[in-house]
């Protein structure tokens, strides 16, 4: 329940106090690799279904050689715009909105680490956006 999600937000927050949220883009979650270096297919759908969603994936994105055994996973996805208007909402000012070309692990296939410890495509490859930030207040 997004809205609940913004109303606890803003609840947890002091008059004037701060909410910063870093988290991976929605566009680059429609998404799974096809095995090639950078090849990417589209595989989920970007705007919230009333059922969750449902794959089963053989590792983590927190521990790629990790390999699972329970792999199912269920989740409802949310749209930037979802995330904001909860937000907005619950009260609080939206001070910053911001897309990044890059991810805090390897979801794209084919993306390195660099030495500020991101995660980007290789040059010359068309940049996605991996990550998303907002900055509010209430």
């Amino acid at each position: 329940d997004i809205q609940r999600w913004g109303r606890v937000v803003a609840q947890s927050l002091k008059p004037g106090g701060k909410f910063f949220l870093a988290e991976t883009h929605p566009a680059i979650l429609m998404f799974e690799g096809d095995g090639s270096p950078g090849g990417m297919k589209l595989a989920w759908p970007y705007f919230a279904a009333e059922q969750p969603l449902y794959g089963e994936f053989e590792s983590s994105y927190a521990d790629p050689a990790a390999k699972l055994v329970n792999r199912g996973e269920y989740w409802f996805p949310h749209t930037i715009g979802d995330v904001v208007n909860a937000l907005i909402g619950a009260g609080l000012t939206i001070e910053a909105l911001d897309e990044h070309p890059f991810g805090i692990c390897s979801l794209v296939p084919g993306s390195e680490q660099a030495e500020d410890g991101w995660w980007y495509l290789p040059a010359g490859t068309i940049q996605v956006p991996q990550l998303y930030s907002i900055r509010a207040r209430r």
